[in-house]
């Protein structure tokens, strides 16, 4: 059976950056399945209580980053901000963030304005900050554009890191986070296959699998020993809509990831999310303005990131917003749209859900 226990708690990351405390329990980052066994020996699955998180922001005032949190309908509250009260990195422009196995946010921080690209750490639950990597921490290629970034089971970081427009191939680095140093997984010089677009590059971990969408729209897998890549969809694999302009890559339901599109060719109107089918390849727009027609408030505008929610199986889509951003829900299957609340601050880039296991009906936090 599946058990969907009150309004999630959502949190928001700004250039600010965005962080989340825990809502009571213990704390399974990285997925809001959990598996409680009860007496007869048989598994059952139970949905929790979750707490979401809204990531990347830049204060429109102070251009500094910071990790929001938002219960609706109450106003936002900092977790955390550009200087935080108790660790040293200056958050400057976060543009992605993933649970650490503590339950602590890792952020990636492009540096736009402070010229310091980093990775750094944010205490889910008090506004410290921990540098773990940049490149004057930790040894091995040098950051350029740390962008999306994800988790291996193992606790090792993988960053998506871009170069400038002509700089040559993005790629992958995995970052140790006990000494910030740096590896490169896959790129130009690692793996064989397609090369990665020189800019843009978004990951995901889907069933232990690392996946990563470019900006020429091309859908891969990533050997996780050797480096090497393998089309999943995209030109040369697959039927459907070809991916233009992607902005974010999601684990969905079993088989399928999520791509969110900007397509700025077409216009802000133009965004959708398109499923992937793991199997063929083939492409399936789920939800656009043209193809669900919603409330005006639910319209898709300059989208920014997406994240699966296994237990109500539904995406969570954030837009940014020249002075207000806000958050929808699309059903996984219908596509319809909800809308479900703003959020004040321009620059919003990130998405993040913290399930929180609040001990249901007397069984401990899951595992």
């Amino acid at each position: 059976m599946n058990i969907t226990r009150g309004f999630r708690r959502l949190s928001l990351l700004g250039t600010g950056v965005l962080a989340a405390g825990v809502l009571g329990g213990g704390v399974v980052p990285g997925t809001a399945h959990a598996q409680v066994a009860p007496l007869s020996g048989t598994w059952t699955s139970i949905c929790l209580q979750l707490e979401e998180l809204v990531s990347g922001r830049q204060d429109y005032k102070t251009n500094d980053g910071q990790v929001l949190r938002l219960d609706p309908p109450a106003p936002q509250d900092t977790l955390t901000t550009g200087s935080s009260l108790f660790g040293s990195p200056y958050l400057d422009v976060p543009l992605d963030m993933a649970f650490l196995p503590g339950g602590d946010i890792v952020v990636t921080d492009a540096g736009y304005n402070s010229g310091v690209k980093q990775v750094v750490q944010v205490n889910k639950t008090k506004a410290d900050n921990t540098l773990i990597s940049s490149n004057t921490v930790g040894t091995g290629p040098a950051l350029n554009i740390p962008r999306s970034v994800a988790v291996e089971a193992s606790g090792d970081i993988l960053v998506g890191d871009d170069y400038p427009y002509g700089g040559g191939a993005s790629r992958i680095l995995r970052i140790d986070p006990a000494t910030g140093n740096r590896t490169l997984l896959t790129g130009a010089s690692r793996g064989s296959g397609p090369a990665f677009a020189p800019y843009g590059v978004y990951l995901t971990i889907a069933g232990g699998v690392i996946y990563a969408v470019d900006h020429d729209g091309e859908v891969m897998s990533v050997d996780a020993v050797t480096g090497d890549r393998t089309v999943v969809s995209g030109s040369t694999r697959g039927v459907g809509p070809s991916i233009n302009s992607p902005v974010s890559i999601t684990a969905g339901p079993s088989g399928e990831i999520a791509v969110l599109e900007q397509n700025w060719a077409g216009g802000t109107g133009a965004a959708s999310l398109i499923q992937v089918n793991l199997a063929t390849g083939d492409r399936t727009v789920l939800s656009s303005n043209a193809q669900n027609p919603s409330d005006p408030d639910a319209e898709f505008d300059t989208v920014m990131d997406v994240q699966y929610d296994q237990c109500e199986q539904a995406y969570y889509v954030m837009q940014s917003g020249l002075w207000d951003g806000t958050l929808l829900k699309v059903g996984a299957e219908s596509g319809d749209r909800t809308f479900l609340t703003t959020f004040v601050g321009a620059a919003n880039y990130g998405l993040l859900i913290r399930p929180v296991l609040p001990h249901p009906i007397g069984f401990g936090a899951g595992q």
